[in-house]
């Protein structure tokens, strides 16, 4: 089964594989890696290369009452061996009419005040270790991250969005912060749309950084960079819900009867 299969098969699964309560949430935004004839797949990573953030802007079509979770694909290589357990952060964003994030608070020192912030650190990461191995494949360390939203009212009703992502290292300072990476596609969402080119911020100065698009990204395999590879789970309104549920409760009388 592929990726997309397997996430797509039911929330319910989805939240045994997250670790996240998922009941009753469903897959409104999804870019997954392209495959077959001239697919092109690649990787950046935000620190080393001065930039704030790495992200997407996020078409839905309706309204999500409420994002769930955020899933990111990451990798890290090395050229010696190495753990790392890095400090992730993913805000999302308000965004005018070409997806590009916008301030939603001039009155303090940061450039985009996101409307909802979610953090994971507790993954822990081995570099490929390139010495050793022979090969710099860095899929041998990919993992999914999952940041949840659950709750945030910034991050309710939203029909059009952006996400980024920060390894909270300043500069990459904090070894071995250059190999940590995230993944883009070649190809745009399969579920949910945004526009040409993945979001980049720079410099790596909160208070300083302006957004931007960009389908060439550095620090990694480079080119046709058109979406981040990257999932949205969204909660639907309670009444939805609760017809999930009598309807599994109807099914379940059907099969006893």
């Amino acid at each position: 089964m592929n990726r997309l299969g397997r996430i797509a098969l039911s929330a319910g699964a989805l939240g045994a594989a997250s670790g996240a309560a998922a009941f009753g949430e469903t897959l409104v935004y999804q870019s997954v890696d392209q495959t077959g004839v001239g697919a092109h797949n690649g990787f950046t990573q935000q620190n080393g290369n001065n930039a704030a953030y790495y992200g997407d802007d996020v078409h839905l079509g309706t309204a999500c009452p409420q994002v769930a979770q955020v899933y990111i694909d990451f990798g890290f290589f090395t050229y010696d061996a190495a753990l790392y357990t890095p400090t992730l952060q993913v805000d999302l964003f308000a965004v005018d009419s070409n997806g590009i994030p916008v301030d939603s608070n001039t009155n303090d020192t940061l450039s985009y005040t996101p409307i909802a912030t979610a953090f994971n650190a507790s993954t822990t990461f081995t570099g490929h270790n390139y010495n050793n191995t022979g090969g710099s494949d860095i899929q041998t360390s990919r993992q999914t991250v999952c940041f949840d939203f659950t709750g945030q009212t910034g991050a309710a009703n939203l029909t059009d969005f952006a996400f980024g992502y920060r390894d909270i290292n300043p500069a990459g300072l904090v070894s071995p912060g250059f190999g940590f990476s995230v993944f883009t596609s070649s190809q745009g969402p399969i579920l949910g749309s945004s526009n040409n080119g993945i979001l980049i911020a720079s410099p790596n100065d909160l208070s300083n950084t302006t957004f931007g698009t960009t389908t060439t990204v550095n620090g990694g395999q480079a080119g046709n960079a058109t979406s981040m590879v990257a999932s949205i789970t969204c909660i639907p309104e309670p009444a939805s819900v609760g017809l999930l549920g009598l309807g599994s409760l109807l099914g379940l009388r059907r099969r006893r009867a």
